[in-house]
């Protein structure tokens, strides 16, 4: 009982001395009865069975109450030797070893000659093992035995094997934070024929907004027909632009280098030198440089220049330590060796700023990761509460981890930052947000071999992930990763009352100028596209602290159809104003969207402006 319990199976001196001590125990704390039981919910039956519940129902279709004295015998054989006494493949051996265990209660007592005989006479069918389909586990319960090991290594010091025996023999009765509903959901939809091409994988994962704890996931898709099978969601992916809030975005934030109405310049950061000329670098998706850009349609609209430029002002420890340490996204890489025996680091605007990350990031951190922009907290996602041991004692205690990574004004502003995304950006075919309130980003990887969304409401956090092995493309797919995370969310609020995110006390909403960053001029307001002003969320210490200084005010032609620099009063000119950009120089043509709004202070002449594809 104390082995089949505990798990413990080495053939050392030392486990048969731990055993006999906990075997005295055991006798001084349970009586004969409870022993009994507790050895009956534990002894391993065969085919991977646990317990006598499990193998009446497996090998009988019954429950134990249910079983005639003879089946009761046959499953008494096999905890001799659940091979050698195997009910399919040893019957005749089966057979004489439960006579054998009938015979042994006749002369204690506990049976009569002629229901020994009438029992030894009887013939069992066992449910035939060819038409016996394997019990298979959810990915839920995948998710929670993962966990369970891993604690128990953890906190009780086991080997893998040792953690692994007692989770499958040892009777444990494990408390999960699973949610039914959410959980048949989410493999009703996956399980769905032809829902993703054939070479496509993906897995999702959802987390409550409020506590971050497990509440769904499935590791990919089609129907599951197996058990410890590859689980998407825990695979290390390439993140792409999913990672920019994480690593970019939040953390200088709350360093206060950057506020919401930050603006920078869409333009390439460098030119590097190829045998085919000059090549900017980073491109965009698509290959178009906005110009003056502020910080929520950068992210709307997913400006890798943008990212690149903010973090250079963060720096490469300060997003590192954000990311890995705060946020707890593991598998970054600081410094290692590739399969060549090369230097690697992921301390670079490529992975950090960009995605590209060396190892890659699993679903599930980057979901619970995102759960800091709901109050500021990282809470660590868990998909059990407690388990118990055989004997009814509690095991192990997965009591909620939080860690202050924003401050509640921060997180509100990073919310209204990422809504951008759902409302006009790169997701804004989600539907959910006629009715809920929804934040996220989008992230595909290079060559778009992966794409992602991780999108959260006030009471969900979900992930999805989609991703095509080797170097296939992902190309065109329908229905998109956004559309399956929307068709989701969607069935998961039909019950859900709050609709909007709450917003933290000390969080102000303000104008400024959307080519400075600063409170709006009335030059602001004469821009030729149009008013150039938006509302924004800013914090008490990190908010416009000047004026607009960039848009000037000239008088546009209509006839000459031109801005006028000697005659401020022509008469039939109306007001313009455009956006001084002194810093623009660029060693090769470029195509910049906003160009023709853009002037230049020459000394001793007046201004310069510049056609869409001029040369800066």
């Amino acid at each position: 009982t104390v082995k089949n319990v505990l798990g413990d199976k080495k053939r050392t001196p030392m486990r048969k001395i731990r055993e006999m001590y906990r075997a005295l125990r055991l006798e001084s704390v349970c009586t004969k009865k409870e022993i009994l039981e507790l050895y009956l919910n534990a002894v391993p039956l065969g085919r991977n069975l646990v317990g006598v519940g499990a193998a009446a129902e497996h090998y009988f279709g019954k429950r134990v109450a249910d079983l005639t004295l003879c089946e009761c015998a046959s499953l008494a054989a096999l905890t001799n030797s659940p091979a050698r006494y195997d009910l399919y493949r040893q019957a005749e051996a089966n057979r004489a070893r439960r006579s054998l265990v009938l015979r042994e209660m006749e002369k204690m007592g506990y049976l009569t000659k002629d229901a020994r005989e009438a029992a030894e006479g009887q013939v069992i069918t066992p449910i035939a093992w060819q038409n016996r389909a394997q019990k298979v586990n959810s990915w839920y319960t995948e998710q929670v035995i993962t966990d369970v090991i891993e604690a128990l290594k953890k906190e009780k010091k086991m080997s893998e094997s040792e953690a692994s025996d007692l989770l499958y023999n040892g009777g444990l009765k494990i408390y999960t934070c699973a949610v039914p509903r959410i959980q048949s959901h989410l493999e009703d939809y996956f399980e769905r024929e032809g829902l993703f091409r054939a070479d496509i994988h993906a897995a999702m994962t959802v987390l409550s907004s409020k506590t971050g704890r497990l509440l769904g996931i499935v590791g990919k898709e089609g129907k599951k027909e197996g058990n410890r099978l590859l689980n998407c969601a825990s695979v290390k992916r390439p993140p792409g632009s999913a990672i920019k809030p994480l690593s970019v975005y939040a953390p200088a934030l709350q360093e206060g280098i950057i506020n919401y109405a930050t603006v920078i310049d869409d333009v390439p950061v460098s030119f590097q030198k190829t045998k085919n000329g000059l090549r900017p670098w980073p491109y965009n998706y698509p290959r178009v440089y906005a110009g003056l850009t502020d910080l929520p349609d950068a992210i709307a609209y997913s400006k890798n220049t943008v990212a690149v430029k903010v973090f250079e002002r963060l720096g490469k420890e300060l997003s590192y330590h954000y990311i890995s340490t705060k946020m707890h996204v593991s598998g970054i890489v600081r410094e290692g060796k590739d399969e060549k025996g090369r230097t690697v680091t992921d301390l670079a605007p490529a992975p950090l700023a960009l995605g590209q990350l060396t190892n890659g990031a699993t679903l599930l951190d980057m979901t619970a990761a995102y759960g800091i922009f709901l109050e500021g907290n990282y809470r660590k996602p868990i998909s059990f509460l407690e388990v118990y041991d055989g004997f009814g004692r509690l095991l192990l205690e997965n009591k909620p981890q939080e860690e202050r990574v924003l401050s509640k004004q921060n997180a509100t502003v990073m919310t209204r930052l990422l809504q951008s995304v759902t409302s006009y950006g790169t997701a804004s075919s989600i539907k959910l947000t006629d009715r809920i309130e929804c934040a996220g980003k989008t992230g595909t990887s290079s060559f778009d071999r992966d794409r992602w969304f991780i999108g959260y409401t006030p009471e969900y956090i979900g992930g999805i992930l989609c991703f095509c092995e080797g170097e296939r493309e992902i190309g065109y797919a329908s229905p998109s990763h956004i559309q399956v995370w929307d068709e989701i969310m969607q069935q998961l609020h039909k019950e859900d009352a709050q609709s909007s995110f709450r917003e933290a006390e000390g969080v102000y909403r303000m104008t400024y100028c959307r080519d400075s960053g600063g409170y709006p001029c009335e030059a602001c307001r004469l821009d030729a596209r149009g008013e150039r002003v938006r509302i924004g969320y800013f914090t008490e210490s990190n908010m416009p602290r000047s004026v607009c200084d960039r848009h000037r005010e000239f008088i546009y032609d209509e006839e000459g159809e031109g801005i006028v620099f000697d005659r401020p009063f022509l008469r039939g000119g109306r007001r313009v104003s455009l956006v001084r950009e002194e810093e623009r120089d660029f060693p090769m043509q470029l195509i910049v969207s906003d160009a023709q709004y853009i002037f230049r202070e020459l000394h001793g002449a007046a201004p310069s402006t510049r056609e869409n594809s001029a040369f800066f």
